[in-house]
């Protein structure tokens, strides 16, 4: 089984089809991911202060959802 529920949209067609409907849906960032590396991570800061507004929300690494049965 491959994962491909990696946008608003499709989480909406996949769990529609179970007749679930969205309640509630967000981007979340996550920089530790590469807090290995200072650098990186400072970038990664930063980052997530770039798309914490407008379309570029959708470039954050979580997708976090409520679905409730219909």
């Amino acid at each position: 089984m491959v994962y491909r529920a990696n946008t608003g949209r499709k989480l909406d067609e996949e769990l529609g089809r179970a007749a679930l409907r969205c309640e509630e849906f967000c981007y979340v960032g996550d920089p530790s991911y590469i807090a290995a590396n200072d650098f990186l991570f400072k970038l990664g800061v930063l980052r997530e202060r770039l798309t914490d507004y407008g379309p570029l929300r959708s470039l954050k690494v979580h997708l976090v959802a409520s679905y409730v049965k219909d």
